[in-house]
């Protein structure tokens, strides 16, 4: 687990990094919102190193219930979710931005993590990580509404 953490900090860190550059390098004047995007997105990647290899390990991993969920179950909504989460990315760079608030918003669909595990008894790293989800979805959907994106 601590090694799936670092490759996406670490993906995220230059997915970030590389749109920065490219935003700053670029004749045309970029809108805000790709800037901020970018940011937020290495912003995420530092915040998942940090939390992966700063913070002292407890004793249990997950409290999640034994033998409720297979583990095809977890693959397959963990990829569901990553396809899903770039495919909004995809979109929100080249092509409309409406499309990838929606893509974004399906990704929540597929719980990356157990399922079977309460909100209440979830780690605190994985509450945060589905509440800024939701909370990039929605603020892109009321930009969205709004005519503002």
């Amino acid at each position: 687990m601590r090694l799936f953490k670092t490759l996406i900090g670490l993906l995220a860190l230059g997915i970030g990094g590389g749109l920065i550059g490219y935003y700053i390098a670029s004749e045309d004047q970029e809108p805000w919102y790709k800037f901020a995007m970018a940011f937020l997105t290495l912003g995420l990647g530092g915040a998942l190193l940090g939390l992966t290899w700063f913070t002292k390990k407890k004793d249990s991993v997950e409290k999640a219930p034994k033998g409720d969920t297979s583990p095809n179950d977890l693959t397959f909504t963990r990829w569901a979710y990553a396809i899903f989460v770039l495919l909004a990315a995809y979109q929100f760079v080249y092509s409309d931005p409406s499309d990838a608030i929606v893509s974004f918003g399906i990704a929540l669909v597929f719980d990356p993590f157990n399922p079977k595990v309460k909100w209440g008894d979830r780690p605190l790293w994985q509450r945060a990580w589905l509440l800024l989800h939701f909370l990039l979805m929605a603020i892109g959907f009321v930009l969205m509404v709004t005519d503002n994106l």
